[in-house]
């Protein structure tokens, strides 16, 4: 059972209870059927001794009739059992009703019999008779016993039938009989005494039969409890590798990003120690790109801080023209060794952006620019739109192959170009695409063409720009 119910929802313990003891009901009908046929058996031959034959066959027909009405019902509802195994359809309450009003008429079919052993049986064959009735009353009140209502049905319906069909009889044609009102007494007092008796067992029986639901029901409860448990663990546990996996990704490209300003300090103090005499224009440079590194650091350590306490980065308005300043204070040095053109065309403004996003995003557009730039130059843009404000770098390099276009995003993807020495790892893009995709309405878009160029955009909500 426990398996069946693993993907579906927990019923309650009254849903519980009635489709178990329905099951119940549902595996004991086959053995219930062959029992009664015995007893039915059993009742014809002392009946068709002393009764009319054509009576006893219809009696017959009745019973075994209304046995297989139930039957069938039984195997509906078993069958609507296997498929919804968790919850009480419409359709399975139509069929109980149904079968609460095949039992009904079960029972007074069975009541008939007593009739019948009434009117025209001696003494002897109608103790038997009754024996075999209170028999009857037994297996029908153990079947039963797994549904408390569904007993005091039965056993009510059946011990009703049997007094209204004698007791008619009686009052009908004996009533004047000392011997058969006595007789007819004695019938009553057993039929009470065993009524009671059978109602003392199937309750019993019943108690034992709610007990052992109810154990069943709270086993249940903790394997839910328990599923449920361990699929917040494995959540969590994904969650964790999964914020693992970003850190570290963030980390190699922050190593990546940062050594940008580091070779642009190594060039100035080059430039330096060739020309002293540049000191006044060089000691500034050098003194912005220890800032710079320092800015990187903090923004690392910021970074950090939102993924150990969950918090996130604070979103100030960037200044779009120094931000440009800094990025070129970090690649012209860069360009100018290649000997490419590189060039900045700032809008005025700013947006309200995590800085460490931002200035991430762009630096890998200009690095990829600058690395796969041989010959020309590389235009760092902002355009602004109704809907949107882009920030843009084109690049007049190799460009990107259509076969391998939608790859470029991908964890550890490198162009390979028999030009360039390509030694980074491959993060640079993916990297960016994640950080895009944790901004509200960011996108990145590129369009490249094989050895004529390329350009990637980062497009922001115009919500996000401010023009003062």
């Amino acid at each position: 059972m426990p398996n069946q119910v693993k993907k579906t929802k927990l019923p309650t313990k009254d849903q519980w209870y009635a489709l178990e003891s329905n099951r119940a009901l549902s595996a004991a009908a086959p053995r219930s059927l062959l029992i009664k046929t015995l007893f039915a058996l059993s009742l014809a031959t002392l009946l068709i001794r002393y009764s009319p034959a054509a009576l006893v066959v219809a009696w017959l027909f009745l019973v075994f009739g209304t046995e297989f009405w139930t039957l069938h019902l039984m195997r509906a509802y078993a069958t609507l059992l296997v498929a919804q195994p968790s919850a009480m359809t419409d359709h399975m309450s139509r069929i109980a009703q149904q079968y609460r009003a095949s039992v009904c008429v079960q029972c007074a079919v069975w009541g008939l019999a007593s009739f019948i052993s009434q009117v025209w049986l001696p003494n002897v064959p109608r103790v038997l008779c009754t024996s075999i009735l209170i028999l009857m009353m037994v297996h029908i009140i153990i079947t039963c016993s797994y549904v408390n209502r569904r007993l005091r049905q039965r056993a009510s319906t059946i011990f009703i039938g049997l007094l209204f069909f004698s007791g008619l009889l009686r009052l009908a044609l004996n009533l004047n009989q000392d011997q058969a009102i006595l007789q007819f007494a004695g019938f009553t007092f057993l039929l009470g005494l065993s009524g009671y008796l059978l109602w003392v067992v199937g309750s019993r029986f019943n108690m034992i039969h709610r007990q052992r639901v109810d154990a069943e029901y709270i086993k249940l409860q903790l394997i839910e409890s328990l599923e449920h448990a361990q699929e917040k663990l494995r959540l969590e546990h994904q969650a964790l590798m999964g914020a693992n996996a970003v850190i570290m990704r963030f980390y190699s490209a922050a190593a990546h990003d940062l050594r940008q300003p580091v070779y642009a300090m190594e060039i100035y103090t080059d430039m330096l120690m060739q020309d002293t005499t540049q000191a006044e224009v060089l000691l500034p440079k050098i003194s912005q790109s220890c800032k710079a590194i320092n800015d990187m650091f903090n923004g690392l350590f910021d970074f950090q801080k939102m993924q150990l306490v969950d918090m996130q980065l604070e979103q100030p308005n960037v200044n779009i023209e120094t931000l440009f300043r800094n990025l070129a204070l970090h690649f012209e040095p860069i360009a100018s060794v290649k000997n490419l053109d590189l060039r900045f065309k700032p809008l005025r403004g700013s947006v309200t952006i995590k800085p460490i996003y931002f200035m991430r995003i762009l630096s890998n557009f200009i690095t990829n620019a600058i690395r796969y730039t041989a010959t020309g130059g590389v235009l760092v843009g902002v355009r602004n739109t109704k809907t949107h404000v882009s920030f843009e770098v084109w690049d007049t390099g190799i460009g990107i192959d259509d076969a391998v276009k939608e790859h470029i995003f991908t964890e550890f993807f490198k162009v390979d170009h028999a030009d360039i020495t390509n030694e980074n790892l491959g993060l640079g893009l993916a990297i960016v695409k994640q950080l895009a995709a944790s901004i509200d309405g960011a996108d990145v878009l590129f369009q490249s063409k094989l050895l004529r160029g390329s350009v990637f955009k980062l497009q922001l909500p115009i919500a996000l720009y401010s023009a003062s």
